[in-house]
């Protein structure tokens, strides 16, 4: 695969988000070096810190990149990131709330969300029914 230009009418803007809690000072870089060897990384953000989210573990370290590619998102995710998580460590289970080498997701394809938003309010629903927790409407009354 090679690395794709904007230049192209025929490549798509991709913006993958990528986070690491194991080792994330090796394993970040390390996979947007890849990343740039296999779809050319056109434009990266500043990495931040964020805390694990529904289990107790170190925080994470993230970063937004910026690729181009004629490849779709579905092939993008099967036949590229997923790779790419393996090859840097990524077991996947069943748990889905654990700590991680690396995780890349496709935030934006081609100016279309691609339900990000969707599912991280499924997974804190999710996470809130799991810890028992009830929303009433009497707890915000006072809002």
């Amino acid at each position: 695969m090679n690395a794709a230009t904007p230049a192209d009418p025929e490549n798509a803007p991709v913006y993958l988000i990528l986070g690491s809690n194991i080792d994330p000072e090796t394993n970040l870089p390390q996979a947007i070096k890849i990343l740039n060897q296999v779809l050319g990384v056109a434009a990266q953000s500043s990495i931040w810190r964020t805390p694990a989210v529904g289990f107790e573990g170190e925080d994470f370290l993230n970063a937004v990149v910026l690729i181009y590619t004629c490849i779709s998102a579905n092939t993008l995710k099967n036949e590229v990131l997923r790779p790419l998580e393996a090859l840097l460590g990524r077991v996947r289970s069943e748990e889905k709330f654990s700590p991680r080498a690396i995780d890349i997701d496709i935030l934006l394809y081609q100016d279309e969300q691609q339900l990000l938003l969707k599912q991280l309010v499924e997974d804190f629903a999710s996470e809130v029914k799991k810890l028992g927790a009830e929303l009433r409407a009497a707890d915000f009354k006072d809002i």
